[in-house]
């Protein structure tokens, strides 16, 4: 896992270790000569890929910082950007993505309680529903 220490590292290493026990490939997400890129793409068992990135508990995406410009750039394409700054939050939204049924119902309440539902973390893009395309 991460050699980072600190609370983002804490809820990167246990939410990993929730997705993985769960049958998601979590997997560290690097680009050398690329800054800004999301820590982990994690897979879900049915194949929804999405991109997170981890933030200690109330911290934030820099605005115009190369974090940003990258999350922005994923999610222009539809890709499932997520950042996450607690591991309750991060393990509620893997229970949503864990099955296309209860991601599909997960949607619809985030879509019309602003993304209120199951205590989520921030989902930076408009998700799809089926990365089956």
């Amino acid at each position: 896992m991460s050699k980072r220490k600190g609370p983002e590292a804490t809820i990167e290493r246990e939410v990993c270790d929730i997705a993985e026990s769960h049958g998601f490939l979590a997997w560290k997400f690097t680009s050398p000569n690329l800054a800004g890129v999301p820590d982990r793409m994690i897979v879900a068992p049915w194949g929804l890929v999405s991109f997170w990135e981890f933030k200690a508990p109330g911290k934030a995406i820099e605005p115009d910082s190369p974090q940003e410009r990258r999350c922005k750039e994923l999610a222009s394409r539809g890709v499932l950007v997520v950042m996450c700054d607690a591991t309750t939050k991060g393990e509620a939204l893997l229970y949503a993505m864990s099955d296309p049924e209860l991601y599909a119902a997960a949607l619809a309440q985030i879509d019309v309680e602003r993304q209120e539902a199951l205590h989520a973390p921030q989902i930076i893009t408009t998700p799809v529903s089926d990365s089956r395309h």
